[in-house]
């Protein structure tokens, strides 16, 4: 059991991340991406080779310029709280040329010194309908 724990600790967090079909990402503390998957660039039809790093959602080419003071809001909430929150967004997949909902929960992050650096968020489309409490929706 030892031995796994340790070579846990060797695996970094974005290796699960570039396999998830879902949608992953990391922000600093100033909203900028650090770090998203080939899922999210797809949720918001972003084409392949751009790139995002170090940039915020309005320094994007896509539609979510209405929704960015609550996006933003909320990832204070969840750096001031260390709790995190859930949002439903709907995105417009490129394959799909139709909206879909996406269920996102965007948690804390943390440095080795227990310092809040950031956000990390996790989106994919719900199973079923009952759902945490929604502070917000988003259509994107």
């Amino acid at each position: 059991m030892k031995t796994i724990a340790l070579e846990l600790n060797t695996f970094p967090l974005t290796a699960l991340m570039d396999k998830s079909l879902d949608s992953w990402g990391i922000k600093d503390r100033h909203s900028r991406f650090i770090y998203t998957n080939r899922a999210f660039l797809d949720c918001f039809n972003l084409p392949p080779g751009v790139d995002i790093i170090g940039k915020r959602h309005d320094e994007l080419p896509s539609c979510v310029a209405e929704f960015l003071a609550n996006l933003r809001q909320e990832e204070k909430n969840v750096i001031k709280s260390g709790q995190r929150t859930t949002l439903i967004k709907a995105h417009l997949l490129r394959h799909k040329q139709k909206r879909h909902p996406y269920l996102y929960e965007i948690f804390p992050l943390y440095n080795q010194e227990g310092r809040c650096v950031g956000t990390v968020f996790y989106g994919k489309k719900p199973d079923t309908f009952s759902l945490p409490p929604i502070r917000y929706f988003y259509a994107i």
